[in-house]
């Protein structure tokens, strides 16, 4: 399934209006609409109530430390900008981190890895 087949089907499963689910996101009917027919997909700052809304995140479970990271984003609404922010790193560096072009420091993955596994088990 889709992201957009996901939305669709809660909130039909739901009996919510397009322009309803739209409101409750904080978005339009229309972009709704481009959702559920896949023609965009909502953005990083939609996401966390998308998560909310469908009560899961639809993508599949992380196998590794990069996909923990994007996913920990996604549940968040943070940039890639802004996670680096927080972590104190460069974009690019997390950027390479979650493509797996580069790997952080042993010390840093183990830190990395507590605070996207146990925000995790919030979700």
């Amino acid at each position: 399934m889709t992201l957009g087949q996901h939305i669709r089907k809660r909130r039909l499963d739901v009996a919510l209006l397009q322009r309803e689910l739209a409101k409750k996101i904080g978005t339009d009917n229309q972009t709704i609409r481009n959702w559920e027919v896949d023609r965009t997909k909502p953005t990083h700052r939609h996401m966390p109530r998308v998560i909310e809304f469908l009560g899961y995140d639809p993508f599949p479970e992380p196998v590794n430390l990069g996909q923990r990271l994007r996913g920990y984003r996604r549940v968040h609404g943070l940039t890639q900008r802004q996670l680096a922010k927080r972590l104190g790193i460069d974009p690019s560096t997390l950027a390479d981190w979650e493509t797996a072009r580069h790997r952080p420091a042993e010390r840093l993955k183990s830190c990395l890895r507590g605070i996207v596994d146990d925000d995790r088990a919030v979700v």
